[in-house]
């Protein structure tokens, strides 16, 4: 499997969907095996609202995935409460 990664220092727009899946689509054309399995493209970027990401999926390649990433670390603190809420234990 191949994973073709983006990333953007910006919030998501169409372009940058559309030209992850353009790379996506030519890899597929030119470069896949019979035998591979189907590219997988993964666009981080610092924020996307989640309509447009919606609203873009039935356009672009099923594995094609939109995923936020941050300009800097956390705080100790923010990834404390964090990691406290998903583990199901508010307590101290």
């Amino acid at each position: 499997m191949i994973l073709i990664v983006e990333l953007k220092a910006h919030r998501l727009d169409y372009a940058d969907v559309a030209q992850l899946n353009m790379y996506i689509e030519y890899y597929r054309k030119y470069y896949m095996q019979p035998d591979d399995n189907p590219p997988v493209g993964l666009l981080l970027c610092t924020e996307y609202g989640q309509e447009m990401v919606e609203y873009l999926t039935p356009f672009t390649a099923p594995q094609l995935f939109v995923a936020r990433y941050e300009l800097q670390l956390p705080s100790k603190e923010k990834i404390r409460k964090f990691l406290m809420q998903e583990n199901g234990n508010t307590k101290r």
